[in-house]
């Protein structure tokens, strides 16, 4: 057989045959489908009205996120709860109800526990919001033996303090506590400060509140911004010697 032949051979029997699919005449065509509408909602329904954020919360990816969006508010972190609102204006106050549902509390510092000073250290597990002002004039003095800073509960006297906001766990709210001696010399209270970019922007947070000597601390000069660099820390301070009655 010729080589002609063994080609046309090979070519008609062993090259695989090709199937052309066709439809077939009986196999039923499948029924369309219409989406379902959903029905409007109602206009007093949870999903016709607006929501927006309103406590920040700690969460790294959305402050990751945020910082690569380059807002100006990237350490505040917005969670998942929402709540009703008719304000178009996304940044909405804080409420305290809101931060204890995120295990989260908010403390505005104006003294010796900001940055670079003496107590720095027990926020060294908080988170740093910003930088903010009271909303209310307070008298903030230096007095004392060891030049401790004074936040008087006198609203309406002196200035808008300058500070600064952290996020702080339970643990470490107990320990301000403990720094402050809540209940003895100071009380923690709820107030509301502004942030120093924006004041438009206001959030409620706890703030430590000096109690016990007001009239005599209220007679030193007031200042606006703690900066005094004379505070003795209390693991320096001598060891006061208890009284003892005399027989």
């Amino acid at each position: 057989m010729s080589s002609t032949a063994t080609i046309s051979f090979r070519t008609a029997f062993l090259a695989p045959p090709i199937v052309t699919a066709r439809a077939s005449a009986f196999t039923p065509a499948m029924p369309s489908r219409t989406p379902r509408r959903k029905p409007p909602a109602h206009p007093r329904s949870p999903s016709a009205v607006q929501t927006a954020p309103v406590s920040p919360a700690s969460d790294s990816h959305s402050l990751e996120r945020s910082q690569r969006n380059g807002s100006q508010y990237s350490a505040f972190e917005y969670p998942s709860v929402r709540v009703p609102t008719r304000s178009s204006n996304p940044l909405q106050p804080a409420s305290i109800s809101q931060i204890a549902k995120a295990n989260r509390h908010y403390v505005f510092v104006y003294g010796t526990l900001k940055k670079g000073f003496a107590n720095a250290s027990f926020l060294d597990r908080a988170t740093f919001i910003g930088n903010f002002r009271t909303q209310t004039k307070y008298p903030l003095v230096v007095g004392g033996r060891y030049n401790s800073p004074y936040l008087l509960d006198i609203p309406k006297r002196g200035a808008r303090v300058k500070g600064e906001v952290y996020a702080v766990d339970d643990a470490t709210l107990a320990d301000l506590d403990h720094l402050e001696n809540v209940g003895v010399n100071y009380s923690r209270k709820v107030g509301k400060v502004a942030n120093c970019a924006d004041r438009a922007f206001v959030a409620d947070v706890f703030i430590y509140f000096k109690t016990n000597l007001l009239d005599e601390l209220s007679r030193k000069p007031f200042v606006a911004d703690y900066q005094c660099r004379k505070y003795v820390p209390r693991h320096l301070r001598p060891v006061e010697q208890p009284l003892v009655a005399r027989r």
